[in-house]
């Protein structure tokens, strides 16, 4: 049995130098926030932010996502 979720997904790998990822390794996805936009706005949308762990083998998705543009960062 799958489970699907209704939404986009983003998936990839990371890599690091030296080969290693930390075990505490997440990737995160906020909603990119316009120029202009007012702080009330910026932070309610920064609520909505995803995080996942990478796994051991770098991989991560981030599943039933809503259409937009969004800013990715694995740390």
């Amino acid at each position: 049995e799958i489970p699907l979720k209704r939404g986009a997904s983003v998936a990839g790998w990371t890599v690091v130098e030296g080969g290693v990822l930390a075990e505490t390794c997440v990737a995160r996805l906020a909603p990119q926030v316009a120029g202009g936009t007012e702080l009330r706005q910026a932070l309610d949308l920064e609520r909505t932010a995803v995080e996942v762990p990478v796994r051991k083998d770098g991989f991560f998705q981030l599943a039933g996502l809503a259409p937009g543009v969004y800013t990715l960062e694995v740390r």
